[in-house]
């Protein structure tokens, strides 16, 4: 994994919301955008360690859980989702990763042509109208169409991490970049809820 500069950490800083709740720092997007000239130099330093060690450090993925009502009875517990609220700093190292991820994947075509979802310059609108053009097209031509949609509700949640550390080893990636990625991905830590 190449390593980054300031300008790339600095457009990560600016991408930073600034009404998002506060991770176990207690540092906000909004605050971390208003001292990125003299933060830039320190986040960019982390993350060039985190890249040439392959190590996320732990403290980014330490996350406060919080309960979100959905609807219901107040006082069921199945009525509320709980939600992962992890450092902005985190974030910034993750987009990080995440740019080179998917560069790595387009530049080698590893991702699939009907892949529209968390791709640049692409959404789910683009997939909606494929599905509709190629259901026009055929229909005009006299030849029927079966449609099948899924739901996969909770789908991350059902991901398995060592199928997915696999399959990205496949695709090319290796050695320290994978252990960052695994270190990504495992090293979520709970700390309190309410």
């Amino acid at each position: 994994m190449l390593p980054t500069d300031e300008e790339e950490i600095l457009t990560f800083i600016r991408g930073l919301k600034d009404n998002s709740a506060v991770g176990i720092d207690l540092i906000s997007g909004k605050i971390i955008k208003r001292y990125a000239n003299l933060l830039t130099s320190s986040i960019t330093h982390i993350c060039n360690l985190a890249i040439s060690i392959g190590v996320f450090p732990r403290v980014f993925k330490t996350a406060l859980i919080k309960r979100i009502y959905k609807a219901g009875e107040k006082d069921c517990v199945n009525n509320y989702r709980p939600i992962s609220i992890l450092p902005d700093l985190s974030k910034v190292l993750e987009r990080l990763i995440n740019q080179r991820l998917i560069k790595f994947l387009e530049k080698n075509t590893l991702i699939s042509p009907p892949q529209y979802d968390f791709r640049s310059g692409r959404c789910t609108n683009d997939a909606v109208h494929e599905l509709l053009n190629y259901i026009v097209v055929n229909l005009d031509g006299k030849k029927k169409c079966l449609t099948v949609f899924l739901d996969l509700a909770k789908s991350f949640d059902t991901v398995s991490i060592s199928h997915l550390l696999k399959k990205l080893e496949r695709l090319g990636i290796s050695g320290i970049s994978l252990k960052l990625m695994e270190e990504s991905i495992l090293l979520v830590e709970h700390n309190g809820s309410e």
